[in-house]
């Protein structure tokens, strides 16, 4: 059996950014929490950057 995860470790600030999918961002200790709006919150700021404008729209042209 091949295992797919691979465990990321949180940046200086506590979030995590995936390798695949530019934007995908955790703050692992606002999940842990239980502070969704928290989580909401870092994952918007991800998908807000320029990274993930260029990921999307490298998808669209497939």
């Amino acid at each position: 059996m091949t295992n797919w995860y691979i465990q990321l470790e949180p940046n200086q600030n506590g979030i995590i950014c995936s390798e695949t999918f530019p934007g995908l961002w955790l703050k692992q200790s606002a999940l842990l929490a239980g502070n969704l709006a928290k989580v909401l919150g870092i994952a918007q700021q991800g998908i807000a950057t320029a990274e993930h404008q260029m990921f999307v729209k490298s998808l669209s042209r497939e």
